[in-house]
């Protein structure tokens, strides 16, 4: 069986018209597809969002009226009066108290093993690289009260093995308010703060 030889000029003039023939073809009007809206949340306590009460885990809330000072801080003494809680102090700080959770610590000291996440109207205040915590840098008189949920609750992120804390701040009024504060103690120490609201 003889094969007759392509003819390149025949093979030239199909080259020539199939691009044309690319270009000659539209995108049909239906090709573009609308994705719906997608919406990325991040683990954090929404504060109010739900009743604490209704949560799946062991809870327990402190309101302003039991944020008695207990060597100068508030956060510290609300949370000694807890079952399983016990202060120590390594710095020597007034201000700087290391807060245990039945022996898991929430701690300013870098290496110290924390496994208490702590959030401020929901969102966590961890540090980044050791999860330690600065209670100082909390504004106690904006707090309306504490949330404490008794771990171990994964849901709320990594350190969460003793529980998860929640401070939750006053909301401003009908009417512009001003407080002040001061305290004084032993070997001329002393500390004062002002807060003032108002709904906008």
């Amino acid at each position: 069986m003889k094969k007759k030889p392509f003819p390149a000029s025949t093979g030239l003039l199909i080259s020539l018209f199939l691009p044309l023939a690319a270009l000659s073809q539209e995108p049909e009007p239906d090709s573009v597809v609308t994705i719906e809206p997608i919406n990325v949340e991040i683990g954090r306590i929404r504060a109010g969002a739900v009743p604490i009460s209704q949560t799946p885990f062991s809870s327990q809330v402190l309101t302003s009226s039991q944020l008695r000072p207990v060597a100068g801080s508030r956060i510290a003494g609300a949370l000694a009066r807890l079952p399983g809680v016990s202060l120590t102090n390594q710095t020597g700080s007034p201000s700087q108290f290391d807060i245990r959770v039945r022996g898991s610590a929430i701690s300013p000291i870098v290496g110290v093993p924390q496994s208490v996440s702590v959030f401020v109207d929901g969102v966590r205040v961890n540090e980044a690289d050791a999860s330690q915590v600065h209670l100082s840098l909390i504004p106690e008189t904006a707090i309306e009260r504490i949330e404490f949920l008794r771990g171990p609750v994964g849901v709320f992120g990594k350190n969460s093995i003793a529980g998860a804390l929640n401070f939750v701040t006053r909301r401003a009024g009908d009417a512009a308010t001003i407080e002040a504060e001061m305290q004084g103690g032993s070997f001329g120490s002393g500390a004062g703060s002002v807060t003032a609201s108002n709904r906008l």
